[in-house]
């Protein structure tokens, strides 16, 4: 029942019969990473939430002005604003 109220209110999300599921290996792999680095203390679950938001509204923005080439890219730019975190 909670599977089905879920995707009653997130209707575009992907889910099989578990539940919900990425659309892309690299969507995994992402999340997979920002989990480990939430593990190690290197940032709390609301700052990783509230720069991945910030980063999705910038790339819908760009892309809502024409900015076609960088739509998309704002989880990248997430991952990717502390390579020194990485080690």
């Amino acid at each position: 029942m909670q599977n089905a109220a879920a995707r009653a209110a997130l209707p575009d999300i992907p889910c099989d019969t578990e539940g919900p599921v990425f659309r892309e290996p690299w969507e995994a792999q992402a999340f997979a990473m920002a989990l480990t680095l939430h593990e190690r203390g290197v940032f709390t679950w609301p700052e990783w939430a509230a720069t991945l938001a910030d980063e999705i509204k910038r790339s819908q923005a760009a892309a809502l002005a024409g900015n076609a080439g960088t739509a998309g890219r704002g989880e990248r730019r997430c991952v990717n604003r502390n390579p020194a975190s990485l080690s």
